[in-house]
């Protein structure tokens, strides 16, 4: 029974095999994935980044204006 135990090594070989290469593609995919969010979160953080820089802009708008409307004198 020697041919028997063999095909049933082969059998359980192919098993692992199948397997090794189910988690390999599954880790490609999440190795995928986790570069995808992470470009995300870096191009999330430009952004804010932009946006923050404007509102500082922004807000010197404002002063600025708030020290040419203090020249005029309402009555």
């Amino acid at each position: 029974n020697l041919n028997k135990s063999l095909k049933e090594i082969e059998s359980h070989k192919n098993k692992i095999v199948d397997s090794i290469q189910n988690i390999a593609a599954v880790s490609e995919e999440s190795a995928a994935s986790a570069e995808e969010v992470s470009a995300t979160s870096e191009e999330q953080s430009a952004i804010v980044e932009e946006m923050a820089t404007t509102a500082n802009e922004l807000k010197n708008y404002a002063n600025t204006l708030i020290e040419a409307i203090k020249q005029f004198k309402v009555e």
